[in-house]
């Protein structure tokens, strides 16, 4: 049974957890010297876009738990129980753990476990192609030294679509969209933002630097020759609109969840409700327990980390970004003249449907589509979002897209 909305603050209010795919990813500490041992012809797993899953993997340290779950031989009814998984991923996630074992460096061979559990479930664990609706999570490094992490819903000669998640969400928050969009031949590529997800911690969080971070991926999957069209909610949006307005020849069409033009300055930020939460927790039911009203808005985004569990995004990290994103945004919302949908829901209480009409209105080539949902209405309403969003582009790109 799904639980009711929970409120976080002034303006927001976030659907319960949806049978989504599994979030649950660790946090990468940063070890350069994890990267460089392998052994005489041990062979390694790429990403397409050359990304090297064994030296990630072997980045990564294992819970207490999954050392018991090892010690009884990876049986797949305890890692069934263990990790709440169904039978069938444990069993799947057994064998995927026994493979990348025998691939990883000896001395760091049991930290891979903990990845293996996502990278089974997100199809990374074999060296293959993403396919369409199947996502392969991957990563880049940006020149200050973080990692920017993504989910890529389909393969290379995929129509590429950009997706931009809010405050608190994460790239697999499109996971429902990339697999309705799939049959039409597009590619999501949804990115967890800086400071969000498996991307790392920044150190600020204005507009340049979330812009920063988009052009970065745009150039690192080669997609930076050709105009795409660009997918954003709330925070997401705001980021998509302002890369339409500075780089035009990057973006072909623009599809806005619920992103107001402008958000009142409150003082504190909306968002200033975590402060009163922890950061991490030895477990995951002591972190959930702590989260309070706040479970099912924070529970798919958690983490395993080294010294237990973590939230999604540090709240110090989301309060500063949700201050910085409070104020007047109608110059770069006016500011592109590619086709754009805006997609509301009518019971937000981020963006009132007054301000919706009033985008959309003085906007030319903007759509406005209204669903009885709230700040969520790609969660609460996905397959009206989805028919919204696929009419939308078909009516505005068809079948231009060419491949490079």
């Amino acid at each position: 049974m799904l639980q009711p909305p929970v409120c976080c603050g002034p303006g927001l209010v976030r659907p319960p957890p949806q049978p989504l795919a599994e979030h649950g990813q660790p946090s990468p500490a940063d070890h350069p010297e994890d990267r460089r041992r392998t052994r005489p012809g041990q062979r390694t797993l790429e990403h397409p876009g050359h990304h090297n899953l064994t030296a990630t993997l072997a980045r990564l340290r294992v819970d207490r738990q999954l050392e018991e779950a090892l010690t009884h031989g990876a049986d797949r009814l305890h890692l069934a129980l263990v990790f709440g998984i169904d039978e069938k991923t444990a069993i799947r996630y057994a064998n995927s753990a026994r493979q990348l074992l025998d691939l990883a460096p000896e001395d760091n061979g049991r930290e891979v476990l903990w990845h293996v559990r996502v990278s089974v479930l997100y199809g990374e664990a074999m060296p293959t192609e993403p396919t369409p609706g199947q996502p392969v999570r991957a990563h880049l490094t940006t020149p200050d030294g973080r990692r920017l992490s993504y989910l890529d819903f389909g393969s290379a000669e995929g129509r590429p679509l950009l997706g931009l998640h809010g405050h608190l969400g994460e790239g697999a928050d499109f996971a429902d969209l990339a697999r309705d969009l799939s049959p039409d031949g597009w590619r999501v590529v949804a990115l967890d933002q800086r400071g969000h997800g498996d991307s790392d911690r920044a150190k600020q969080y204005d507009r340049n630097g979330y812009l920063d971070d988009l052009s970065l991926l745009l150039t690192h999957l080669g997609l930076d020759h050709q105009p795409l069209p660009v997918l954003g909610h709330s925070l997401g949006a705001i980021n998509a609109y302002y890369l339409a307005a500075a780089r035009p020849d990057a973006v072909s069409a623009l599809i806005n969840i619920d992103g107001p033009a402008h958000l009142p300055i409150v003082n504190p930020a909306p968002l200033s409700v975590l402060l009163d939460l922890p950061y991490s927790a030895p477990t995951r039911e002591e972190l959930l327990a702590a989260c309070g009203s706040l479970k099912p808005l924070l529970e798919n985004g958690l983490r395993p980390h080294h010294d237990g569990w973590r939230l999604g995004s540090h709240p110090t990290d989301m309060i500063d970004s949700d201050t910085r994103l409070l104020g007047d945004h109608w110059h770069q919302w006016l500011g592109s003249h590619c086709p754009a949908l805006l997609l509301h829901g009518t019971a937000s209480t981020v963006l009132p449907t007054a301000q919706a009409r009033e985008m959309a209105s003085r906007r030319p080539g903007t759509t406005l589509t209204e669903l009885n949902a709230d700040h969520w209405p790609h969660l609460r309403r996905p397959k009206e979002s989805a028919v919204a969003i696929r009419r939308f582009l078909d009516s505005v790109l068809g079948g231009r897209y060419r491949k490079t």
